[in-house]
């Protein structure tokens, strides 16, 4: 199992006054990259403040639980899989779980949690 989510930590990283350059970057990026995609107005995402982009990125993608590294291995283990593993975006241990992320050339490199896990008993 693949799964690639918006990571906790690193929106949460986003917001105070000390930003570094890809911060920044990300934050410029996550407004243009979601203007493009949404035909409608963003709801007050028209600058690159963490505030309205924390804001934006829950509200309009349907999340109901943006997780960190911990709390989804924590899922994924009490769920009954094993060899948790946090990896970067486009790399995987299955050939066919390679390169899956959408939004690699813009902002997903940076945002997205990714975790693969195996089920006991289950094919490789």
């Amino acid at each position: 199992m693949r799964i690639a989510t918006p990571d906790l930590e690193v929106f949460v990283g986003l917001y105070g006054s000390n930003k570094s350059a890809e911060q920044r970057l990300f934050l410029s990026e996550y407004v243009r990259f979601n203007s493009s995609v949404w035909s409608f107005d963003l709801g007050g995402v028209s600058r690159d403040e963490a505030v309205f982009v924390l804001n934006h990125n829950f509200r309009a993608w349907g999340h109901q639980f943006i997780y960190d590294y911990h709390a989804l291995e924590g899922a994924v283990s009490n769920v009954g899989f094993i060899d948790i593993e946090r990896l970067a975006p486009g790399e995987s241990r299955n050939i066919q779980l390679r390169g899956l992320e959408f939004r690699k050339e813009i902002v997903g490199i940076f945002d997205a949690l990714k975790v693969e896990a195996t089920k006991p008993g289950s094919a490789s």
